[in-house]
C-alpha cells in the first residue's frame, strides 16, 4: 500500500520522544488493543499450511479486521496467530478469498509487494528506535519496508486453498533487534492489501483500527509475550476475550435480521400456499431458519459461520421484500 523510506517521519518522531522525555512508550499512548503472544508446544513448520500444523494448535486466533478509516470489513476477513520460541517470533495469517482463481501475476522477491494481494506486518520492539515493516504476498515473496529489515534473514511460506490463502512468517530475534522476556510489551500492526474484489471487500484492512494509512503507530496494538503454553480450555478463553467485540458486532447484525424475519413470517406462510411462489418461499424460509438458529447461538457458533450468515442476510432481506410485494401485487390484481 505504501512506499516507505528509511528516514521517515515515524523515526523522527521516536527520536524526538527520546530527546524530550526519554520515554518512547509515550508515543504509543493510544494503543487500543492488547494481544498476548503465547509459546507453542512445538515451533511451527513454515510451509504455509496453518490448519494442519501442530505449532498453531494451542495458539488463540485473532480476527475482526477493520477497513481503513471505518468499521469491520464485511467481506474477506482475516485471522492472525502469533507465537514465539527461543529464537524467533512467528506469525500465521489466514486470508479469506472467494476469488482465488483471479489471483495471478504475483510479484517476486524484493519487488513492490504492497501492490499485490499481500500482508504487511509492522513491529516496534521494546526500546527500539525503528518500526520494522515486513511485506509478503500470496506467492510467499518477501520485501522489507520501513526500518530496512531486508528480506533475506526472515522467512515466509504461503499456501493457496480453494477459498483462502494462508501464510506463515518467521522473524528471528536478531532481525528484530532484541529477544523479549516474559510480559514484555511490543507494538504491532497486522495489515492486508486486497486487489481482487470480484466478490466485494475492502482494499486495505487491518487488525488495529487504522484511519488513513498503515503507518499509524499511535493506533497500533500491544503484543505482550507470555512464557507459557495454553491447553485447549485456556486457548478457548483467550479467543473469547480477543474476539468479544467482533462477536458482539456480528450478533447485533443477526439480531436486526432476526427481527425482519419475524415480520415476514406471515407473508412467507401465505406465499408458501401459492403455487407460483411456493418454491421461492420455501427457499427463503430455509434461510430464515438458519438466521433464527444462529440468533440463539451467537455466543457459541464459530465466528466464520456468524460472519457468512450476517453477510448473506443482506440479500435475504431484499429477497423477502421482493417476495412480499410481488405476492401482494398478485393478490391485489386478482
Amino acid at each position: 500500500m505504501l512506499r516507505l523510506v528509511r528516514n521517515s517521519p515515524i523515526t523522527a518522531m521516536l527520536m524526538f520522544a527520546v530527546a524530550v522525555g526519554g520515554n518512547i512508550s509515550a508515543v504509543w499512548a493510544a494503543n487500543p488493543t492488547e494481544y498476548r503472544c503465547y509459546r507453542s508446544l512445538v515451533s511451527p513448520v513454515l510451509d504455509g499450511r496453518i490448519e494442519s500444523d501442530p505449532g498453531w494448535k494451542n495458539i488463540p486466533e485473532m480476527t475482526g479486521f477493520f477497513r481503513l478509516g471505518g468499521g469491520y470489513t464485511e467481506v474477506k476477513q482475516t485471522t492472525v496467530f502469533t507465537t514465539w520460541d527461543e529464537d524467533s517470533l512467528y506469525v500465521g495469517i489466514v486470508c479469506e478469498e472467494p476469488d482465488m482463481g483471479a489471483i495471478t501475476g504475483e510479484r517476486g522477491e524484493g519487488e513492490d509487494l504492497w501492490l499485490d494481494n499481500s500482508v504487511e506486518i509492522f513491529v516496534y520492539p521494546k526500546d527500539s528506535l525503528r518500526v520494522l515493516q515486513f511485506i509478503a504476498n500470496t506467492a510467499g515473496s518477501r520485501r522489507g519496508g520501513e526500518g530496512n529489515p531486508g528480506s533475506t534473514e526472515w522467512q515466509a511460506a504461503a499456501h493457496k486453498g480453494t477459498d483462502s490463502w494462508t501464510i506463515e512468517l518467521r522473524f528471528p530475534f536478531p532481525v528484530l533487534g532484541r529477544k523479549p522476556h516474559s510480559e514484555e510489551e511490543w507494538t504491532v500492526a497486522f495489515c492486508r492489501n486486497i486487489f481482487v474484489t470480484t466478490s466485494g471487500g475492502d482494499q486495505f484492512t487491518s487488525l488495529s483500527p487504522l484511519q488513513n494509512r498503515f503507518l499509524e503507530p499511535e493506533n497500533y496494538s500491544k503484543l505482550v509475550f507470555q512464557d507459557k503454553a495454553l491447553d485447549a480450555g485456556q486457548k478457548a478463553e483467550q479467543e473469547a476475550r480477543l474476539n468479544a467485540d467482533y462477536r458482539g458486532h456480528l450478533a447485533g447484525q443477526l439480531e436486526a435480521v432476526a427481527k425482519d424475519v419475524v415480520e415476514y413470517k406471515e407473508i412467507l406462510d401465505r406465499a408458501s400456499a401459492d403455487r407460483e411462489f411456493a418454491r421461492e418461499a420455501a427457499a427463503l424460509r430455509e434461510e430464515a431458519r438458519t438466521i433464527e438458529r444462529l440468533h440463539g447461538q451467537t455466543q457459541t457458533a464459530p465466528l466464520s459461520e456468524l460472519r457468512r450468515t450476517a453477510h448473506d442476510s443482506r440479500s435475504l432481506r431484499k429477497q423477502l421484500y421482493d417476495l412480499k410485494y410481488k405476492f401482494l401485487l398478485k393478490q391485489l390484481f386478482e
